[in-house]
């Protein structure tokens, strides 16, 4: 199964063309986005999993 890249072209390249910087910066927003859409789910797993343990009694 061959994938296709999110970004095409060298990143040490000294002047970006304007498609490139436009690709860039898309793959840092979906990035961006995945991880927060990550974060949220790992809290909402952690939230629903701490809701039904009971709490350790008080010393």
């Amino acid at each position: 199964m061959q994938q296709t890249p999110i970004f095409t072209g060298h990143l040490t390249a000294s002047a970006w063309p304007t498609e490139q910087t436009a690709e860039f910066r898309l793959a840092v927003t979906w990035g961006g986005i995945a991880l927060t859409v990550l974060a949220a789910g790992l809290v909402a797993f952690g939230m629903l999993r701490a809701h039904g343990e009971k709490s350790a009694p008080e010393i």
